[in-house]
Formats: C-alpha cells, sequence, structure tokens
C-alpha cells in the first residue's frame, strides 16, 4: 500500500498525457526567492504554471532568473519586449556587418586574382618569355591599378634584396619601353637627300642593304673617293668579308668581345642611314634585343653644346628625356650602345692625349673630356661605342680605341637596281631610269653612292613626267654627264621652290650670279678647313645675307640644297668633269 501511494504521489506531480513525448519541469528557484516572494507565488504547483498539450514534441521549461534581476527590477518592466526602433537598429546592424563581411572577402578575393595575374606577367618578362609583348601590353593597357601593381613588385623585390630583378622590370616596362617609342617615331621616315627638302617615306619601304666590309680600302687615303669607288665597281674580291650592319658587333673571328666599331665611307655613301636603320630595327624590337639601351648621338646636333660643361648623365637626359631617372651606374650588368655619327662633322679637338682623365657619370666636365673618355673607356667601360666618319676624319681616333673597322662601300650592281625599283612605284619608269644611267658610265658609277641615286631619281622621274605629257618616247636628251645632272637637280629644285612659296608656275629659271658664285666661295672654304656642314656664321663670312636666305624662295631653295650639290663637289674633282 504504502507503494501504491508513493506511486499516486509521483504520478501527481508528474503527470504525461496519452501521446505526448516531451517531459515538463518545475522551474528552478533559489530559496533566496521563495522566501522574498508573495506566499500565494510559492504554493503554485508547477502543473499550473507549465502545462504540455496532448501529441506535443516541444520540451517547455520554466525560465531561468536571477534572484538579484527579480528582487530590484519593477513588476511591470520586467517582462517588457525590446522597442520596433531598437530592433530595426539591431537588425540594420547586424545586415551592415554581414554585407561588409562579404564585401572585403569578395575585394580580397578580386585583388589577389589581378596581383596574381600582373605578378605572372612580370615573371614572364623577367625570363625573356615573349618580352616584348608582355611588355607592349602592360604600357598599351597602363593604369594607376598597374602601377601600383608594378611598385608593389619593385618595393618587396628590393625589401627582398633581388635588386636585379627590380632593375630589369623597371627599366624594360618603363626606360626602355619609352626610349624605343620616342627612337620608332624619329628614325621611322627618312628625309632622301636634304630634310627641308626632301619628301619623307618610311624607311623600311624603300631602304636598300648596302655594301659593308670588314677593314678598309688603303687606296682610301690615298686616292680621290670617286677613283675609289669606281675601283670598287670593279672588283669586289673574294677576299673581301662582307658585313651585315645588324650583326656589327657579333664577328665570329674576334676573340676578344668587341667594344668600339668604327665604320668608315665616303660621303653620301649611307653611314646615317645605317645608323637610322640599326636603330629603327632594335626600336621595333627586331634586331640586337640583347642591347638594352640605345642612344644615338651625332656629333652635328652635339657641336651646339660644345661649349656646356655636363655630365654624361646629364647629356643623355638632353637628348633623351625619357630616360630622366635611369641609373647609369648599373650598365655594368646589360649592354648599353652609344652611336657617334658623323666623326667628320665634329667640331671638337677630340683631345685624347691631353684631356683629364673622368670616370664618373655624374661628374661636369666640356663635352670633349665627356666623349674622349667616353671612347677610351674610363666611362662606362662595359658600354658599346659605334663611330662612322667619311676616311679622311678617321684618324682622330687614336687605332688602340678602336677594336673592330669596318667600310661602307654603297650599292653593288644589284642593288643598285634594287635601289630605283623601291624607290619608284611605277616599275615601267625605274626600268627606263634603269636602262639610262646604264648607257652612262660615269652615271652608272656613281650610282654606288646612294645620295646620287636619290639625285638621278629625282631629275629623270621629273624629266620623264614632261616628256609623256609632250608624247615623247624616250630619255634620249636626258643628262648622261654628272655637270649635266647637277645642273638638272638644282635648275629643278629651285623651280620647284618658286611654285611652292611664290605661287609661280613657270619653266624659266633665272639665276643670280652674285649668289652662286657666293655658294662656291663657302663650299671652297668649308672644304679647304674638312668643315661639311656650314652653319650661320659660315653664311654671313662668304657675303651671303643670312635674312634673304631664311626669306627669298631662290636663296632658301639653294642653300637647303647646298648640301647634295656640295657631296658633288667633294666626290668628284671639277678639273674632270666632262
Amino acid at each position: 500500500m504504502a507503494e501504491e501511494r508513493v506511486k499516486d504521489s509521483l504520478s501527481e506531480k508528474h503527470s504525461v498525457r496519452s501521446g505526448s513525448c516531451v517531459s515538463s519541469f518545475e522551474s528552478l528557484k533559489s530559496d533566496w526567492s521563495k522566501g522574498s516572494n508573495p506566499p500565494n507565488f510559492s504554493e503554485k504547483t508547477p502543473s499550473s504554471v507549465k502545462s504540455v498539450r496532448s501529441g506535443s514534441c516541444v520540451s517547455s521549461s520554466v525560465s531561468l532568473k536571477s534572484d538579484r534581476s527579480m528582487g530590484h527590477l519593477p513588476p511591470d518592466l520586467r517582462e517588457k519586449t525590446p522597442s520596433s526602433a531598437r530592433r530595426h537598429l539591431v537588425a540594420d546592424l547586424v545586415s551592415y556587418s554581414d554585407n561588409l563581411q562579404w564585401n572585403f572577402q569578395n575585394l580580397e578575393s578580386k585583388m589577389i586574382r589581378f596581383l596574381k595575374n600582373q605578378l605572372e606577367k612580370f615573371k614572364k618578362i623577367l625570363q625573356d618569355e615573349n618580352r616584348q609583348e608582355f611588355v607592349k601590353k602592360f604600357n598599351e593597357n597602363r593604369s594607376i591599378i598597374t602601377d601600383a601593381a608594378l611598385d608593389l613588385t619593385l618595393f618587396f623585390l628590393r625589401e627582398m634584396k633581388q635588386d636585379q630583378a627590380a632593375d630589369t622590370l623597371e627599366d624594360e616596362l618603363f626606360f626602355i619601353y619609352q626610349l624605343k617609342c620616342s627612337l620608332k617615331k624619329k628614325y621611322q621616315s627618312v628625309f632622301e637627300g636634304i630634310a627641308q627638302q626632301g619628301d619623307s617615306t618610311l624607311l623600311n619601304k624603300i631602304y636598300t642593304d648596302l655594301y659593308i666590309t670588314q677593314g678598309a680600302s688603303e687606296q682610301v687615303n690615298t686616292e680621290h673617293e670617286i677613283r675609289q669607288i669606281e675601283a670598287a665597281s670593279r672588283r669586289h674580291q673574294s677576299l673581301e668579308i662582307q658585313v651585315e650592319c645588324k650583326h656589327l658587333f657579333e664577328a665570329a673571328e674576334q676573340d676578344e668581345q668587341i667594344r668600339t666599331v668604327l665604320t668608315k665611307g665616303v660621303a653620301g655613301i649611307g653611314k646615317s642611314v645605317s645608323v637610322q636603320k640599326f636603330v629603327l630595327d632594335w626600336a621595333e624590337g627586331k634586331e640586337n634585343q640583347d642591347i638594352r639601351f640605345i642612344f644615338p648621338l651625332p656629333f652635328r646636333e652635339m657641336n651646339l653644346k660644345e661649349k656646356e660643361r655636363q655630365s654624361l648623365k646629364d647629356l643623355i637626359t638632353q637628348f633623351f628625356p625619357e630616360t630622366k631617372g635611369l641609373n647609369l651606374t648599373r650598365s655594368t650588368r646589360f649592354k648599353v650602345l652609344f652611336i657617334l655619327d658623323g666623326l667628320d662633322e665634329c667640331r671638337l679637338p677630340l683631345n685624347f692625349a691631353g684631356n683629364e682623365t673622368c670616370c664618373d657619370v655624374s661628374s661636369a666636365v666640356s663635352l670633349d673630356v665627356l666623349l674622349t673618355n667616353l671612347i677610351k673607356g674610363n666611362l662606362l667601360p662595359s658600354a658599346l661605342i659605334w663611330i662612322t666618319s667619311r676616311p679622311a676624319a678617321a684618324s682622330k681616333i687614336p687605332a688602340d680605341c678602336i677594336n673592330w673597322l669596318t667600310e661602307i662601300r654603297g650599292f653593288n650592281d644589284a642593288q643598285k637596281e634594287e635601289y630605283f625599283r623601291k624607290r619608284l612605284t611605277d616599275q615601267n619608269q625605274a626600268r627606263e631610269i634603269i636602262d639610262h644611267i646604264k648607257q652612262s658610265k660615269s652615271l652608272f658609277i656613281m650610282c654606288h653612292i646612294p645620295v646620287f641615286c636619290w639625285i638621278s631619281a629625282t631629275v629623270l622621274q621629273n624629266i620623264l613626267k614632261l616628256k609623256h605629257r609632250a608624247h615623247a618616247e624616250t630619255l634620249q636628251e636626258s643628262p648622261k654627264t654628272l655637270t649635266q645632272m647637277y645642273t638638272h637637280f638644282l635648275r629643278f629644285q629651285i623651280q620647284q621652290s618658286r611654285r611652292k612659296y611664290d605661287g609661280e608656275n613657270t619653266a624659266d629659271v633665272s639665276w643670280d650670279p652674285n649668289f652662286i658664285l657666293s655658294l662656291g666661295k663657302l663650299a671652297f672654304q668649308q672644304l679647304e678647313r674638312n668643315n661639311v656642314i656650314f652653319y650661320e656664321s659660315d653664311l654671313k663670312d662668304c657675303g651671303i645675307d643670312v635674312y634673304k636666305a631664311s626669306v627669298y624662295s631662290d636663296y632658301r631653295a639653294v642653300i637647303s640644297l647646298f648640301s647634295a650639290v656640295r657631296v658633288c663637289l667633294q666626290l668628284y674633282n671639277p678639273q674632270t668633269v666632262c
């Protein structure tokens, strides 16, 4: 019986209805809490506080409250819920936090993906894998963000002591690319004959390879240049070693490394155009890509700075502003080529024996000191040097400063015809001009000189146009001697100048005998002084009015074209002109 009463008592306190799977528990309260509450609350049974419905599967528990909170909170606030505004504020804060987290995760993913992509390109550039393509694309799509990626890469490479990789990357993506763009723009077009009057033409469209040999002919300094050319036209001996211009610094038979090359050639033979082609091929990424920097420094332009004191670094920056900031002292790790074009035009003394020694690219010295130390190897001893000169001026450079000597012989017979076919778009016209020139031995020999080819093409092309208008069929009355060719050439250019500047359309050319005599005096004096270019002061010395020369078309035409006629005067002995 006692057991049945205990069971009944337990059954009454913990009743579970049929089908229920959740228990109901009394709330747990401390003795202190029970003592402080009103008696009617302390005697309440658990079943009256929490009930479990039939079929419910959810457990219902009495809320747990601390004794201290129940004793101090007012009864009306204890059960009060948060306001609507607070619920919205909490919801907004949670939403903002979630969005910020997602945005930064997305941002991190995008940044990592972008940087990985840029780093992969930088790695290919350093590995020389499609370097030209990646450098070009990087600069074409250059922006603030790509520059930022480059700056980060350079910073961390240098922090990791990988200075060589950082320098290479910086040079390729900035200095070298900008220099190549500048040189390509400058050298892609050629003005044949006279820059001010000649028509601009794409160099690659008309360029014809020249015949270049290793060493130099002994006849260059002992015979007149035109006779030397005539002899060369009769013999291209098998003993002569032909050299391609693009391979000047790659002579296999040389035991030691070639640092300085001197290339000789008579006036108008194509020295400067060869330099132009060499630089253009490098700038376009076609040839000599192992050379990191090429700096063409024509003596004609450097003459204007002969009285200035400057460092090699300053000189390069003046000629090539895009290289400002380049560290030349690290050139020992890569190839740099200086091209000193037109030694015969140099007005500096080039005192190799007496000039002071200079080894610092940042030291300011005279231009003469600068160039002699660069050629001798005191400045940038690892740099390559290419000097071009006419034979008479080549002796200005001491023999012990030259590693290799080459000579430009001009066009051989096949190259002569190739020039005219490239120069003239009308192939029938080109063939007619070639046939006419072949009929005159002196004209055909003189076509070894590219400048003379240009003069002949200009004159004969104009005569053909006039004859075709008059319904003539041949060039029988065209110039057959050098004197006739020069006369036609000068006459034609004066006519062109009058048509262009004065609006005259006449075949009559009135000659100014005083001016022609003044030009003859100018030519004679400059040739005696071994000067192949002239300046304003030279015109004044010969009584030529500089103002008239710059304003009137006749003067402007003749003076601007005198450079070409000067070539003729120097190349040919006037006593033998027929």
